[in-house]
C-alpha cells in the first residue's frame, strides 16, 4: 500500500477504483486524471504483476502532484491514496489471489468501498505465447483473465450503500472490420478453439488474434450488462461500457515487436499525434476521456454503451449478435470453471 493521508478528506465518503495496467500507458494517464482531479472522491488501486514498476509510477505522482500543488496554490493538506495489490492476468490463481485480497481490504476497511473497475492491461503480441494454465496469451489476457477479474469483484461492489458502481472494459476499434482499419477482420470462434489454437493449421496470425479479442471485449461488456440488469442486486446498480482508446504510440502494446518497430513507436509514433488527432491520439488524452466514463455525473445509470474516445457510438454488426454474446459468455464461465454460487451469481 503506498498512501498520502490528508486529515482534510477524513469525513469524505471516498471509494475505490481498480485499474489493471495502471502503472504504464493509458492505465497510468487514467491513474493520475484520478490523483489530479478526483482524489476527494476517489482511491487507486494499481492491479499489476510488478510492484517495482508500481513504486516508481506512484513516485512519479506524488512528484507531479507537489509539481501541480505548488503551481496553482493548492493546500498542502490535500493528497491522494494509492493502493496495490499483484496480480497476473495470465493466471488464473492469481487472479483469485488478487480477488480475494481485495475482499479482506475492503472487510477491514483499509480502502474506501469499491465502485469502479476499469479493465485496461492489454497485450498485442507478434509471436505465440501461453498463459500460465495454457490458453494463447491474447486471448486468455485480453478477454479470459478480465472475464474473470469481473466477475469475482462483482460481489464486492458495494450494491446496498451506493447505487451508480461502474465498470469500463477498453476494448478497441479493430474490433470492427466496418472501420476499415486495413486490419485483418476477427475470426471469433468457440472459446475453446480460441484458447487452444491449433496454430499448424491457422499459422501465426497476431494481428487477427488481438482484433478478435478486442472483439470479445465487447461482446461480454453487452452480454455483463445485461445480465446484471435482470439481476435483483445489481439492476439499475452497476453499469459497464465498453471504451475505445484509439491508436496510441508510445503505449507498453509494442512491447513484443521488433526492436525498429519499437523505434517507430516510442519515438516516432508519438509526434503524429499533433498532424494527425483524428488518426492517433495520446495516452494522456485518452487516459482523461477514460476516467470521464467512470467520474462523469451525467452517465450515471448509462450502460451497454461503446465509446470512441469521449463520444458514443454504434460497435461493430458483429457485437450485437445476441447468441455470440451468450455463448461466449457461457463458454467462458465454464473455461474458467466459475461453477461454485460464491465465485458466480449473475
Amino acid at each position: 500500500m503506498m498512501e498520502n493521508k490528508s486529515k482534510t478528506q477524513s469525513n469524505v465518503k471516498k471509494r475505490t477504483v481498480v485499474i489493471t495496467g495502471a502503472n504504464f500507458g493509458l492505465g497510468f494517464e487514467s491513474t493520475k486524471q484520478f490523483v489530479f482531479h478526483n482524489y476527494r472522491e476517489w482511491d487507486v488501486l494499481m492491479a499489476c504483476r510488478d510492484e517495482t514498476k508500481v513504486k516508481a509510477a506512484a513516485d512519479q505522482l506524488r512528484e507531479e502532484f507537489k509539481e501541480k500543488q505548488l503551481k496553482h496554490h493548492i493546500s498542502q493538506e490535500a493528497s491522494f491514496d494509492i493502493h496495490f495489490i499483484p496480480i497476473d492476468l495470465s493466471s488464473l490463481a492469481s487472479i483469485r489471489s488478487f480477488a480475494t485480497k481485495l475482499k479482506e481490504k475492503l472487510e477491514k476497511q483499509e480502502i474506501p468501498p469499491l465502485g469502479a473497475l476499469i479493465c485496461n492491461a492489454g497485450v498485442q503480441n507478434t509471436n505465440i505465447y501461453y498463459t500460465k494454465d495454457g490458453y494463447e496469451s491474447t486471448f486468455g489476457v485480453n478477454h479470459i483473465g478480465h472475464f474473470l477479474l469481473t466477475n469475482l469483484l462483482l460481489p464486492l461492489f458495494d450494491v446496498q450503500n451506493y447505487d451508480d458502481n461502474r465498470i469500463v472494459i477498453v476494448s478497441s476499434d479493430l474490433h470492427n472490420p466496418e472501420e476499415k482499419k486495413r486490419m485483418p477482420p476477427p475470426q471469433l470462434k468457440s472459446v475453446k478453439e480460441m484458447a487452444f489454437p491449433n496454430i499448424e493449421e491457422e499459422g501465426e496470425i497476431a494481428m487477427t488474434r488481438y482484433c478478435t479479442s478486442k472483439l470479445c471485449n465487447v461482446l461480454f461488456t453487452y452480454e455483463l450488462s445485461s445480465r446484471l440488469q435482470q439481476h435483483p442486486l445489481y439492476k439499475g446498480k452497476i453499469t459497464v461500457n465498453a471504451f475505445n482508446p484509439g491508436l496510441m504510440p508510445g503505449t507498453g502494446l509494442a512491447r513484443d515487436y521488433n526492436k525498429m518497430l519499437q523505434f517507430i513507436w516510442f519515438n516516432v509514433g508519438p509526434k503524429l499525434n499533433h498532424f494527425f488527432p483524428k488518426r492517433f491520439r495520446s495516452a494522456a488524452v485518452s487516459g482523461s476521456q477514460l476516467t470521464s466514463l467512470i467520474t462523469d455525473k451525467e452517465l450515471k445509470g448509462v450502460t451497454s454503451k461503446y465509446y470512441d474516445g469521449d463520444t458514443e457510438k454504434p460497435s461493430s454488426t458483429e457485437s450485437y449478435d445476441k447468441k455470440k454474446q451468450f455463448d461466449l459468455f457461457e463458454d467462458s464461465k465454464e473455461l474458467v470453471k466459475l461453477s461454485d454460487v460464491n465465485e458466480f451469481i449473475v
